[in-house]
């Protein structure tokens, strides 16, 4: 649809779908215009449907926002230290890409593009510690919280070993498993062959078995324990609250014990558009928010 004012036009708005993050639950509305003259049109976000007046060179155009269809969508956080001690807040997005921008207190960062699947790191000082912290997609805020305190001087969970190790779980026997090293680098220290780190293979049901009877089997040396959620996983029987109360008790057993750390992942087989297997990633992305162990997306990781 053009719009003219006085016989000139202002611009073309066209179809355009709006966006729904999954978690935490909040919707986008969107427009999308091309003005005189530009050749590609940008799209404009709103918190909610109804009237809003859009700028353009031209000057303004009063707009009716609202969109039949909703692309869901999930934001990642995370905060955490390097290994030469540099802090960085970290956001990722799935299944789309937006200009997102992080704002700390009072001061913006700028917008910065975020490719679907692609870490985007900022790094922090020690004076934000404490201070709000938001992501927003052009004036919507889709998260919101604060710079974890532990990052002026206190390590954080997952930074606290950094694992010589790296030990898979499986309910059953499989093939050998290896990660791209570059994946690792956070928290893995140990042998890495041609670019890739090799898993140690232990065949343990974490969904029937308890975190002192993995403990009594990890052997020496700091280790990354990794867990992988795929469709046996959801088979078990535990639901999407159950594996999380489980995992969470995973992660405090592991970190009580000095000498290893969870590493959750995505299975590659997950299909997210499944709602039932998107609830049990959510879960998995949660914990990982919550306790500071990593999450690898296994779905984006060439192996």
């Amino acid at each position: 649809m053009e719009v003219f004012c006085n016989g000139v036009s202002r611009g073309v708005i066209l179809p355009c779908a709006g966006l729904r993050l999954r978690r935490p639950a909040r919707e986008v509305f969107a427009v999308r215009i091309r003005e005189p003259g530009e050749k590609a049109p940008r799209d404009l976000f709103f918190p909610g449907a109804g009237w809003n007046r859009i700028a353009t060179a031209g000057g303004h155009i009063p707009v009716w926002v609202h969109n039949d269809h909703l692309r869901p969508f999930s934001l990642e956080m995370d905060q955490g230290s390097t290994r030469d001690g540099r802090r960085l807040l970290a956001t990722l997005l799935y299944d789309i890409s937006l200009p997102l921008e992080v704002k700390i207190g009072f001061s913006k960062t700028g917008t910065r593009m975020h490719r679907e699947g692609e870490w985007v790191f900022q790094q922090l000082a020690s004076r934000e510690a404490g201070k709000a912290l938001s992501v927003s997609l052009g004036d919507v805020t889709l998260v919101a919280g604060n710079v974890k305190r532990w990052l002026s001087g206190e390590p954080g969970p997952a930074a606290s070993i950094h694992a010589t190790r790296l030990l898979h779980l499986t309910a059953v026997a499989g093939r050998p498993f290896t990660l791209p090293a570059e994946s690792c680098r956070e928290w893995y220290t140990g042998p890495v062959s041609g670019g890739e780190v090799a898993a140690e293979a232990l065949q343990f049901d974490v969904w029937s078995q308890t975190p002192q009877e993995l403990i009594r089997q990890l052997g020496p040396g700091p280790t990354a324990v990794l867990v992988v959620l795929d469709r046996a996983s959801i088979l078990s029987g535990l639901g999407p609250a159950g594996v999380r109360t489980r995992m969470h008790s995973y992660n405090r057993a592991l970190t009580a014990s000095g000498s290893a750390i969870l590493v959750l992942a995505l299975g590659p087989e997950l299909d997210l558009t499944v709602p039932l297997e998107r609830r049990y990633a959510e879960e998995f992305i949660r914990i990982s928010e919550e306790s500071g162990c990593p999450l690898l997306d296994l779905r984006r990781i060439k192996r």
